[in-house]
C-alpha cells in the first residue's frame, strides 16, 4: 500500500524542516561554545591583570578621567604611607602628587 502524493510531499517538507532546525540548533551550539570560550578568555585576562596589578613592586593606580583614584596597589600605599586603599580611593591624584608634577597632571586631565 503506497501513500498518496500529498502525504509524501508533506513528509518531505517536514523532514526538510526538521533538518533545517537541527542545522540551526547545531549552529547555535557552536555560537554558544564560542561565546563561552570568549567569556573564559576574558576572565583569564582579568585575572592576569589583577595578579600583575596587585603584586607589582611598582606603584600602580587606576584613575578616572577627572583624575580620581579608583584603585591602588600595595606598593602605592606603602610609598605614600597609607594604612589602606580607603586612604586613596575617591581622592584626586593631585592631592598626592609632588608640586613639581602638578602641571603634568593638569595637562593630562585636559587631554582626557
Amino acid at each position: 500500500m503506497s501513500l498518496p502524493a500529498e502525504k509524501i510531499l508533506s513528509l518531505e517538507a517536514q523532514n526538510a524542516a526538521l533538518r533545517e532546525e537541527i542545522r540551526r540548533l547545531g549552529a547555535g551550539q557552536v555560537v554558544a561554545r564560542a561565546h563561552q570560550a570568549e567569556s573564559d578568555d576574558q576572565e583569564q585576562q582579568r585575572e592576569r591583570f589583577r595578579t600583575v596589578f596587585e603584586n607589582s613592586p611598582f606603584g600602580q593606580k587606576i584613575i578616572t578621567p577627572d583624575l580620581t583614584i579608583r584603585q591602588a596597589n600595595r606598593a602605592v600605599l606603602e610609598m605614600l604611607g597609607c594604612a589602606g586603599e580607603a586612604d586613596l580611593v575617591g581622592h584626586k591624584i593631585q592631592e598626592f602628587a609632588h608640586p613639581d608634577y602638578q602641571a603634568d597632571w593638569a595637562f593630562l586631565q585636559e587631554r582626557l
